[in-house]
């Protein structure tokens, strides 16, 4: 059989620890400086540390470099015209057929079966 003193000092420790952990939620809540934007001033936000920060203004430089792209894009563009020049050069540019040279064709006289005779 169970004591039933040692089930309900169980149930009394945990009880108390249900109630400090709610209460640390509790007073952590309690010390939010906000929780939302509307908390805050017109020019103030809510921080992820549930505190009020001044919104920064970032100023532009005075001195911006402006950076062209035109010549990049003119590059771009050529490189661009070339490659399909280069692919479509056989059909753009057809080569034309060789025209074959006649050869002149030397006539050989031969010697009549008289003449071969007379040599031998």
């Amino acid at each position: 059989m169970m004591h039933k003193k040692g089930v309900v000092e169980l149930g009394v420790i945990v009880l108390v620890v249900v109630v400090l952990i709610f209460l640390g939620w509790w007073i952590n809540v309690g010390s939010r400086e906000c929780t939302g934007n509307n908390d805050c001033g017109s020019d103030q936000y809510c921080g992820s540390d549930f505190s009020c920060h001044d919104i920064p203004i970032i100023e532009k430089q005075a001195s911006v470099n402006k950076v062209s792209l035109l010549g990049p894009a003119w590059i771009l563009g050529l490189a661009g015209i070339v490659v399909a020049l280069i692919f479509r050069w056989e059909r753009l540019f057809p080569k034309k057929p060789k025209q074959v040279e006649e050869k002149s064709e030397q006539k050989v006289y031969y010697k009549g079966a008289e003449d071969v005779k007379k040599n031998f």
